[in-house]
Order: C-alpha cells, then structure tokens, then sequence
C-alpha cells in the first residue's frame, strides 16, 4: 500500500442523535414557512439557488431543458430582480459557449461573487474520423460588484472551480492546481493570490487509508484527492479528503458488478487553518471524525466563530458507507482551544438527508427524505434545524412539491436557498424566518 495521508486523533470527540431535537418536520405547532420562487433567467426554465447573504442576496445557476439546442448553465445574481452573470470567456463564433455557475457570495457592501466556467470542447480524432477528442476547460470566476458589473474575471488561470468566500470577501475556496483544495486571498489592492493545502498540513494518523469495507489493501495503490468548500472571516476552512484505491478501480472496470465487491473510495470532512487567528497553527489541518456506525462523510458549509468566540460549526452529511444511496445530515461542534487542540462534538440530524448550510447560532438548513410517493420517487423536503425549537418545515412556493436547500445566512432573519420543484421545473427558490 502506497503511504497516505489521514488524521482522526482529536482531543475529544462525541456523536450525539438529535432525533427527538424538536418535533418532526412539519408536525404538530412546529412553525412552517413557505418559499419564494425566484424565477429564472429569460428563456430557461429551470433554476438553482446555490448561496445567500445576510442581506438576502442570492446567487446561483439557471438553464433551459430544451431537447432541440443544447443546455447552457448560466450565472445569475438575484436582489429582488434577477440578473444574469456572464462568465470571463467569450467563444469564438460557432464553438460551443461557456457555461457559468455562481456559487457563493460575501456579505460585504459592494459584494463579491464567485464561481466557475467550464465547457466541452471536441475536435476529430486524427487517427480515427469516427472518433472524437474531448476536452472540459473549466476555470473558478469572480464577479466584483455583481449589481453593477455583471462580467467575471479568472481568480485563477490555472484549471479548477471556486465554491466558497468569507462574508469579509477577502478569502474565497474551491479546488485548483492540486493539493487538497485552494485557497484565495486578497490583496488591499484587489488581486487574489492561491495557496495550496498540501499533505503535509495533516498528521500522517489523518491520512491512513481506512476503507469502510475492510479490504485488505496490501499492494493496493491508494491516492488522496482533496477539496474545499467554505471559509470563515477567521481563516477556518471545511472540505473533504477522498481516498482512492486505484487497484480496486481497475478490477472494477474488469467486472460488470455493480457495485463492485470492494470499496473504491469513500471520503471524510476536514477543518484547516488557514492562518492564526483562531490560536491554531497556521497551515495546519485535521480529518473531522464521522459519526459513529457512519465511515463516509463530507463538510459543506461553515459558519463563523461563534459560543464566545471559541467555537465554529460545520455542516455536512454522513453515509454508512460510499455506496449508501442517501446518508443523513451531519452537524460538528468544533471548539478551539487556542493551542494545537480541537473538542469535537458530531451529531446525527436524523431528520436530513444532508446539510449545507450554518449559521453561528449553529442552525442547519438541509434537505429531508420526507416520503415516497405513489409511483416510489422520494419526495424531498427543505429543512432547518433550529437549536431553539427543532425541526421546521420549509414548504415550497405555492404550486410547488418538493424542495431542496442549499445554503443559508443570519441569524434574524435566516435565510435559506435552494429549490422547489414548481410544476415539473425546478425553480431557486429563498425562504425568510424571522428572529
């Protein structure tokens, strides 16, 4: 087995159920709410909501499902009007255009934006007319002033995408030129600059390979993949390892079982530090443990420090194993003790089949497997875990079925975003709850 890289010893860690943490999703006087539809940008018909700010500006994707012309995904910034974003490459004429993706923005006054540009470019195989060669550029963005100017810039012209920014606006994520995920700073003069969070900013104990099945790896060539996918005004960074076993890959491809009788990857959320701020060592990371009976796990949002300023929360999901179709929603409690300690607590939101947002009151909007339908499609709820009240529904705009959050700011109001399935089209969709 090829030496990697994990690390699970942290000062303390729990796993703690929440199950019966207020009443179920929509029962009883648990108060609902119900969403916005945002709409869409002209001519599409479906939309997503991927981040919000305190001010309850939106940003996201929309995209048409036409069968006739090809779906273009294209960036938008919504502030009670929807406006869309363009990306920073403009095709040559007649090659396919450039998909944009916005995916966060910070809450300062002039905000920024950021995201991603890909495509897909084919050119005919030389050696072979029937064949084609296919390659997908893709690159992060960043939209400066989105009210006012709605054209990107590359945060970086080596290949990759941005998915996180610090309300600040001075530190933005996302995965780009290797390592274990990026990291983008700004300068007083407005550039950004990218370091990478590299292997050796983990314990070598973080990163043996542990793959959920047990499978002996003796010989296995195992690689670590990594990404990031949120950063606070502290420099405190939440994403995923994943660990890869190669060999187990290539015996997959050998077999037409599905799935194949080893594992061939799973991942785990991590915290790194991206500088002192919090007392911690700069430079320096931990794996996050999963919940116990749960060895796949992944940290989506992050909120920023707050119980006294001692203590962020992040937001996730946690699977049995990498081929569990749906997990359940995951919430840490990661105290700092301004040394080189962490006190972790993790806890099971029984009631989500993932989570993706958090605030510092430790509020988690996520999303809920709540039933399945006649004809057996699971239908989905959007939902916040309130640590005052418990569970709260989030009912979909009128018209509206299922729904799905992605992402979420304040403290009072919250905001929450994501999507509510109106009609058969997706639509973003924002939902306020008061103080």
């Amino acid at each position: 087995m090829r030496k990697s890289v994990i690390g699970l010893l942290l000062i303390a860690a729990g796993t703690v159920s929440v199950a019966n943490a207020g009443k179920p999703a929509g029962g009883g006087d648990t108060p609902s709410y119900a969403g916005t539809n945002l709409g869409t940008l002209p001519g599409d018909k479906h939309s997503d909501a991927w981040g919000v700010n305190a001010r309850g500006h939106v940003v996201g994707r929309s995209y048409n499902s036409s069968r006739q012309s090809p779906t273009l995904l294209k960036a938008f910034y919504w502030d009670g009007t929807m406006h869309q974003l363009q990306p920073a490459t403009e095709a040559p004429t007649g090659e396919t255009p450039w998909d944009s993706e916005a995916w966060a923005i910070s809450n300062e006054t002039t905000e920024t934006v950021v995201g991603l540009e890909e495509r897909t470019v084919c050119i005919e195989d030389p050696n072979d007319p029937t064949l084609r060669i296919c390659e997908y550029p893709q690159y992060p963005l960043v939209w400066q002033d989105p009210g006012v100017n709605p054209v990107a810039d590359r945060l970086d012209e080596s290949s990759g995408r941005a998915f996180g920014i610090n309300d600040a606006g001075n530190l933005a994520v996302g995965s780009c030129g290797g390592g274990f995920g990026a990291i983008w700073s700004r300068s007083g003069s407005g550039g950004w600059s990218r370091t990478n969070i590299q292997e050796q900013a983990f314990p070598d104990t973080d990163l043996v390979a542990a793959f959920p099945d047990g499978h002996d790896l003796t010989g296995h060539d195992i690689d670590i993949v990594g990404g990031a996918y949120d950063v606070n005004d502290a420099g405190v960074v939440i994403g995923a390892l994943t660990w890869i076993d190669q060999t187990a890959v290539e015996a997959c491809r050998q077999t037409d079982v599905r799935p194949c009788a080893e594992d061939v990857a799973y991942s785990r959320a991590y915290v790194y530090f991206a500088n002192s701020a919090t007392g911690q060592t700069a430079g320096t990371g931990r794996v996050l443990p999963a919940p116990v009976g749960y060895s796949d796990s992944n940290g989506f949002a992050l909120s920023n420090l707050g119980s006294g300023g001692t203590a962020v929360y992040v937001a996730g999901w946690a699977k049995v194993n990498p081929n569990h179709t749906w997990g359940k929603g995951a919430r840490w409690t990661v105290t700092l003790d301004g040394q080189s300690g962490l006190d972790v607590q993790t806890e099971l939101l029984d009631q989500q089949a993932w989570s993706q947002g958090v605030n510092e009151a430790g509020d988690v909007a996520g999303t809920s497997n709540s039933r399945t339908d006649r004809r057996g499609n699971i239908i989905q709820t959007a939902t916040l875990s309130r640590q005052s009240v418990g569970y709260v529904t989030l009912k979909p705009p009128k018209g509206g079925s299922d729904s799905t959050s992605r992402g979420m700011a304040g403290t009072g109001p919250i905001y929450v975003v994501g999507e509510a399935n109106v009609k058969g089209a997706w639509r973003a969709a924002r939902w306020v709850i008061p103080q």
